[in-house]
């Protein structure tokens, strides 16, 4: 039986500001994401936030790190000041407007299609599923809800495929959460996704540039020397 992962812990000080430690590689990737700046001695390692940048920045942050390893099925132990999300306890949500929720998706689609490491996407597919704060689990809950106003009307046809789209809904999230632990348990030489062969060509056509030589001819890695000038006859005077 594996040993249980310590809990991570995520706490503000009179002095040192707003820390977290405890966790693994992973966790730690989630908690840089989240904005916090990995710290070192010669005994321990822990993460800490920005200094100065206010109680609100502090909140949001904090939150942020603790909803991702959380979602990530890390135990977490969190100063309940610093919660902005806390079951009706602490500050309460911001309400999620439209653009809010297109921006969260934009964010969300761009830190995806930027990505360089299997771990990172993995991290994104965990907050998207995440029975709490995951964006596919709030769709569910509206589908349901939707389902159970139709099934008021006698339209029993209707309401069973909200039901029917409910349970793809299920089985898409699940299945992304395999994927998402899947990605994290590839192989270390498979971690990293491969720079495109067009990249490879652009940069190294930009490199000959930069040196001074021509561009490569279409399709190649290397710029073909220019042709011979034709000689000259030499000029008569008379």
């Amino acid at each position: 039986m594996p040993e249980p992962i310590p809990a991570i812990r995520i706490t503000r000080r009179p002095t040192s500001g707003v820390t977290a430690e405890g966790g693994d590689a992973f966790a730690a990737t989630l908690l840089e994401r989240a904005g916090f700046i990995p710290q070192s001695s010669i005994r321990q390692s822990w993460y800490r936030l920005h200094y100065d940048m206010g109680e609100d920045y502090e909140n949001e942050k904090a939150t942020y790190a603790y909803e991702m390893l959380t979602a990530a099925r890390y135990p977490v132990v969190i100063d309940p000041s610093l919660l902005l999300r806390n079951d009706g306890i602490g500050t309460a949500p911001l309400v999620a407007t439209h653009g809010a929720y297109n921006q969260t998706l934009s964010t969300l689609i761009d830190d995806i299609v930027h990505a360089d490491e299997a771990v990172e996407v993995a991290a994104l597919l965990y907050v998207l599923t995440d029975e709490k704060i995951g964006m596919l689990p709030a769709l569910r809950e509206v589908v349901e809800k939707a389902g159970f106003w139709v099934d008021g009307l006698g339209t029993p046809p209707l309401a069973e495929r909200l039901r029917e789209a409910n349970r793809a809904l299920l089985d898409a999230t699940v299945g992304i959460h395999h994927t998402a632990d899947a990605l994290l348990a590839l192989p270390e030489d498979r971690q990293r996704r491969p720079v495109p062969q067009w990249l490879l060509r652009l940069q190294a056509a930009q490199a000959r540039t930069a040196a001074g030589h021509g561009p490569a001819s279409p399709g190649s890695d290397e710029a073909e020397p220019p042709p011979p000038a034709a000689p000259q006859p030499p000029r008569r005077t008379r």
